[in-house]
């Protein structure tokens, strides 16, 4: 989940565009300071080459979990296999972001569903983002 803080700035123009909706190009969405997230369960740990590519790509995306200004809330890995404190948890799910974008807070959020069985195989994924910058 992604909670964005409202514009505050008078001379901030804040255009969204999701990652679903294609653009001409890279160049152009930098240059016309579109702001772009890509989030989700991505499958893939931060080494790995797609997340690299993606962290590399022309569009800057930056990964919320590095990028965040307080300390990161919760466990390191996103992945649970449904157990509750798992010994070994991959860090697979994501918010990536254009630079322009502020992320003020990052967390991975542990809680228990029925049963204290964690509702998902997943932890959600939470960070605050300002459209006034870094």
């Amino acid at each position: 989940m992604v909670r964005r803080k409202p514009a505050e700035c008078a001379d901030h123009v804040l255009k969204l565009v999701l990652a679903a909706v294609p653009c001409k190009n890279a160049e152009e969405v930098r240059r016309d300071r579109i702001e772009r997230e890509l989030t989700g369960d991505l499958n893939a740990e931060p080494e790995t080459p797609p997340i690299r590519e993606l962290r590399q790509s022309t569009l800057g995306l930056r990964d919320a979990h590095e990028a965040t200004q307080t300390p990161r809330i919760g466990p390191g890995g996103t992945f649970n296999n449904f157990v509750m404190v798992p010994s070994e948890s991959r860090r697979i799910d994501y918010i990536l972001s254009s630079p322009s974008l502020g992320i003020e807070n990052y967390a991975v959020l542990a809680w228990q569903g029925e049963g204290g069985r964690p509702a998902s195989d997943h932890f959600p994924v939470i960070a605050d983002l300002n459209p006034c910058g870094k």
